[in-house]
Parts: C-alpha cells; structure tokens; sequence
C-alpha cells in the first residue's frame, strides 16, 4: 500500500498542531527528560524475525543541532528530519503528561 502527503500539507499540520501548543501554553518548551530508545533509519523498516536495535538518543543533541541550522552555523541534512522528529514526540508526550487541554 502507498499513501502521500505533499510538503504544503504538512507545513499545514506542523503550523496547526504547534499553534495550538502555544494557545494552551507552550511558548517555550523545557524537557526535563533528555535520553530516549529510539530504531535507526536502516532498520526502522525491516521486519523479519530479528528485532532492531535500540539506539539512545538525546533531546538535548537534537535540539542543540537544529537551533545551529537555523543560526546558519551548520547546513541541514537528511538527518535532521530525525531531530525535528524526535523534539516532535517529546513534545507530544510532554503535553499529554500535561494538566492542559489540548
């Protein structure tokens, strides 16, 4: 089965879901929580009787690279839609352990 999402689409989720994490609240976000399991690129779509390997990964790396794309210190790569990804999650998870309605 194939399914699509065009760019603009998700230009469109992003901007609705982040805009309302900022009317409830959530201007700046503080993780209090840094290290997360995560599967690597290469094996996050292989299924067969192996299970993957867990990778540690951390929010405070993540973030620290994508805030030196935006001060135009270091180029974006492929690997930065993990970043965004993983600070996405974290964010999620960070507001439904929230006492805010979202």
């Amino acid at each position: 089965m194939k399914i699509s999402i065009s760019i603009n689409e998700l230009k469109n989720l992003c901007r609705l879901l982040l805009d309302k994490a900022e009317k409830i609240g959530f201007k700046e976000i503080e993780f209090d929580v840094d290290n997360y399991w995560f599967v690597s690129s290469d094996e996050r779509e292989v299924f067969n009787e192996n299970y993957p390997t867990l990778s540690v990964g951390s929010i405070t790396d993540d973030i620290q690279s994508l805030k030196k794309i935006l001060d135009k210190t270091n180029p974006s790569t492929p690997v930065d839609f993990d970043r965004l990804a993983n600070v996405l999650i974290a964010l999620g998870e960070k507001i439904s352990r929230s006492d805010k309605v979202y």
